[in-house]
């Protein structure tokens, strides 16, 4: 875990395993890089959570995932996680019923704005960000 606080914004990275362990591990960074924007933290830890949940679900077992954080003065969280997988998200549509399938939804709820870029290799990055 890389972490570096430089003209008032806090940032932080993690490489995380291609496990059920992944999204517990990205919510300790979030938590930890959050504290200053308690209003945010808690939607933050559930946002890097679905992300990191998404790409361990979607995404072959050996692709790499990292997941970035960045927190500003002005009161914004922008959380990105990569994931070796090209294939672009998209939001479900899921039954009542179902287990799963409501990651991107929520993403939709918490974010003020959310979006995925291809990575120049084979892979992208899902982002999104939070504001006050």
């Amino acid at each position: 875990m890389e972490r570096e606080v430089t003209d008032g914004i806090r940032s932080g990275q993690i490489d995380l395993p291609h496990t059920d362990l992944a999204p517990r591990l990205a919510r300790e960074l979030v938590s930890e890089l959050a504290s200053e924007l308690p209003q945010l933290a808690e939607d933050a830890q559930v946002a890097a959570s679905e992300l990191v949940t998404n790409a361990v679900v979607h995404t072959p077992p050996t692709a790499a995932l990292r997941l970035y954080m960045r927190v500003d003065r002005a009161g914004s969280i922008h959380l990105a996680v990569s994931d070796g997988s090209s294939q672009a998200p998209r939001i479900q549509d899921p039954d009542g019923e179902a287990e799963g399938g409501r990651g991107l939804q929520i993403i939709q709820q918490l974010s003020t704005q959310w979006g995925y870029a291809r990575d120049r290799r084979d892979g992208k990055t899902v982002w999104l960000e939070l504001r006050l």
